[in-house]
């Protein structure tokens, strides 16, 4: 017993994610050139898993180089969804929800810097959680550059579970917290676990704000009633749930990829690859990032005319900045902090409720042109605040479409490949996702538990 207490993850096997440095094996990321390149020792986020008695036994598949909402690359092929074959897992951490989803590990160590684990858990309808950047030592967690640190220090990735039910995901919580984590990584704020945040009784209701829908990429009917459900089922336990409009959620998920696309032309996806082929699902993606940018001032208010207005807005965005620039974008992400702050004092929040994605699992190979979907995610990358995807229902008859009702963009590139998503997609699964301010994790995982108390059983793929 005395073991069990030291150990929390004794004996527990875990699945890795292929960009987490293990002992013993190649850390590959996707990319071919890191094949036969085993490390010596773990990295320190999965050196403190297996202090706790983690048996880590499986590495997860990735998307190649890491980029894309799809697990694909040249090495391992193609990770399957066991909910569909003919579907995605999501990415970057797609391999390890696929195999949590299919009983194939219990528990998964992935990473999430723009939806990476909170995406792939809603589309194989299991449990994530992307902690605050900060929190969790990201040490160990591989980078795929000539100098290996991660260079965009404005939107930073974080390490973070992938498990069955939220009890899962507190359990890999807990066992990063360890003085050797802070003696290791000095630079990592010193904020103790509060336990007492997950245990003690709920005095005050928490006030929860709620978003259904934004007009910027509209969700689909069974994304909404997915939000819905959760409302009802939150509201049986006695919270208190308000109904919002997201501030400035255009604004947000541009904001993102200016920053994301900063260096210019994908120079970070080509040095890593290092003249490797692409995988096909960054064609369009690569295309985009290759028009100059005196063109895209002509291109711009062309996509307008001819309804691509959403197109349009990221044409002005996506492209290679100079120091200033980069300096201005960073001042936006300040002011959308700081407008996102304002908006949750204002309505006296504990946390908010969002739809994780505008659809549930895509079919192969139009993650590529449905990145946009995803915005839900990635504005909380943005914000830096911890939050945790939660399986709620399945899509039901009648609700395999996408239509003028979801979205006021009727006809745009995404309008119509969103509609082909939803083809097909009965049965999938469909989430939400939680979120609380930065350094409030405890707090965000308890309303999560709250959630899946009060939901009702959740089906699994297998």
């Amino acid at each position: 017993s005395e073991m069990c207490i030291r150990d929390r993850l004794f004996g527990i096997p875990i699945s890795v994610k292929d960009c987490i440095i293990q002992k013993g094996f190649d850390c590959t990321c996707g990319v071919a050139r890191m094949i036969n390149k085993p490390f010596k020792e773990d990295g320190l986020c999965l050196k403190l898993l297996r202090k706790q008695g983690a048996i880590p036994f499986v590495r997860a598949n990735v998307p190649q180089a890491l980029f894309i909402n799809e697990s694909v690359n040249h090495i391992w092929g193609r990770a399957r969804n066991p909910w569909n074959k003919d579907r995605s897992v999501g990415g970057s951490s797609g391999g390890d929800a696929g195999l949590v989803a299919a009983r194939c590990a219990p528990l998964a160590i992935g990473s999430d810097v723009a939806g990476s684990i909170r995406l792939p858990a809603l589309y194989c309808g299991v449990y994530g959680f992307k902690p605050t950047a900060g929190r969790v030592t990201k040490e160990g967690n591989a980078i795929l550059s000539k100098i290996p640190k991660q260079g965009n220090l404005s939107i930073a990735s974080t390490v973070g579970p992938i498990g069955r039910c939220v009890d899962d995901l507190v359990l890999m919580m807990k066992s990063f917290f360890d003085e050797e984590m802070w003696a290791q990584d000095p630079y990592l704020p010193k904020v103790p676990w509060n336990e007492e945040i997950l245990s003690q009784e709920i005095g005050k209701p928490f006030r929860i704000g709620y978003i259904t829908n934004s007009e910027f990429f509209g969700v689909s009917a069974a994304n909404k009633r997915a939000v819905q459900e959760s409302v009802q089922a939150l509201e049986k336990a006695g919270m208190v749930l308000v109904p919002l409009e997201f501030p400035n959620f255009q604004e947000m998920a541009l904001n993102f990829m200016e920053i994301s696309s900063s260096e210019g032309g994908m120079k970070k996806l080509f040095d890593a690859t290092a003249g490797e082929e692409l995988i096909h699902e960054y064609k369009t993606m690569v295309r985009f990032s290759k028009i100059p940018r005196w063109l895209r001032k002509v291109l711009a208010p062309v996509l307008n005319m001819v309804n691509q207005h959403r197109a349009s807005e990221i044409m002005k965005v996506s492209y290679g900045k100079n120091a200033g620039e980069y300096f201005d974008v960073n001042r936006r992400m300040l002011l959308n902090q700081q407008i996102m702050l304002e908006f949750w004092k204002k309505h006296n929040l504990d946390a908010l409720l969002t739809p994780t994605a505008a659809t549930p699992a895509v079919p192969h190979g139009k993650s590529q042109k449905l990145f946009l979907s995803c915005c839900y995610s990635f504005v909380f990358n943005l914000l830096n605040y911890p939050t945790g995807s939660v399986p709620i229902t399945q899509v039901r008859d009648g609700e395999e479409k996408y239509t003028k009702e979801d979205c006021k963009f009727e006809g745009d590139m995404f309008f119509k490949v969103a509609q082909q998503a939803m083809e097909g997609s009965k049965g999938l699964p469909v989430g939400v996702q939680i979120s609380t301010l930065p350094f409030e994790d405890e707090k965000c995982l308890k309303i999560m538990k709250l959630l899946e108390e009060n939901i009702g059983k959740h089906s699994f793929a297998i």
